[in-house]
């Protein structure tokens, strides 16, 4: 799976990521009032797994102990 991310400004204007053997990929898609603009992400890498947000506050330790409780 090839994701690439594109901006208006100069070095790098585009960064794309190769991912091979994707079991899972969860997308939410923003409201038909928000806008898709990316304005800070983070990618995270935890125990063999990458983890990809845009949301500055989140983090995969949150997301497991959601997903465990």
């Amino acid at each position: 799976m090839r994701i690439l991310f594109q901006r208006q400004a100069d070095q790098p204007s585009a960064v794309e990521l190769l991912f091979e053997d994707v079991m899972q990929l969860h997308t939410i898609p923003c409201a038909s009032n928000e806008d898709a603009i990316i304005y800070d992400a983070k990618l995270w890498i935890l125990e063999g797994l990458f983890y990809w947000t845009d949301d500055a506050d989140w983090n995969p330790t949150k997301a497991t102990e959601v997903m465990h409780s």
